[in-house]
């Protein structure tokens, strides 16, 4: 059960903070703040969504 939320909570986490640092990083590169911040935003909460409905998907087939 710990592992579950472990795995859980991991999968919401590195996808949007990956997106959200990738985006800053972006933007320091090209002076495009905050555009490129808001689109790693969106893009890491997009994966993080899909990461654990795939999740949910398999836990409820077991």
């Amino acid at each position: 059960m710990i592992a579950t939320a472990t795995d859980t909570t991991m999968r919401m986490f590195v996808p949007t903070v990956g997106g959200m640092l990738l985006g800053l990083w972006l933007d320091s590169r090209y002076e495009t703040s905050p555009w490129l911040l808001i689109g790693g935003i969106v893009i890491g909460v997009s994966l993080a969504y899909l990461l654990v409905a795939r999740q949910f998907k398999s836990l409820r087939k077991k």
